[in-house]
């Protein structure tokens, strides 16, 4: 398979409400976003929509913070970030993995995210997911939740995955 950088998106001085992937080409099979964020709010989660429609979402996610591990079913795509809370100036890390994004299946998604904090509550996501609609997804956003704004420092990069037959990876 082949990876390509599509996008790279840094959130420059006074923050962003989002970061937004749009006009997404349909020329790859798969799609790979890694992010290091942290927000404003008082929320650990930021909101990730596709094609502007945060409907049509279904998830079953593993939660793990301080001692604890918590299992559930959601209705939305909430990786977990850094926010105000947490130890100032660190950021938390996700990636994405989106299956067959320009088909016209229901498509899968993959979430491992993580907060960062030097004190005993940091938390760690794991979420696998279905947006249940046919559309290709043409556009990816991240963001804040309740007026929240993603912080200057993080950034987000947008990779197209190519399969290939033959097992190898190559970055280009």
């Amino acid at each position: 398979m082949t990876m390509t950088l599509i996008e790279h998106i840094p959130v420059g001085s006074g923050g962003l409400t989002a970061i937004e992937f749009t006009s997404i080409p349909q020329s790859y099979t798969d799609l790979y976003i890694v992010a290091s964020l942290r927000e404003t709010g008082s929320s650990i989660t930021t909101s990730l929509v596709f094609n502007n429609d945060s409907t049509n979402q279904s998830s079953y996610r593993l939660d793990g913070f301080s001692s604890s591990t918590v299992t559930s079913s959601t209705g939305t795509f909430r990786p977990v970030i850094s926010y105000t809370s947490d130890t100032a100036n660190t950021f938390g890390s996700l990636s994405i993995y989106i299956s067959n994004y320009a088909g016209s299946n229901p498509k899968t998604l993959l979430i491992d995210s993580v907060s960062e904090s030097n004190s005993t509550t940091a938390y760690r996501r794991m979420m696998g997911g279905v947006w249940n609609d046919t559309s290709a997804i043409t556009a990816i956003n991240l963001e804040g939740v309740s007026g929240a704004s993603l912080v200057e420092y993080g950034s987000a990069t947008l990779y197209g995955i190519t399969s290939g037959s033959d097992g190898t990876t190559t970055v280009s």
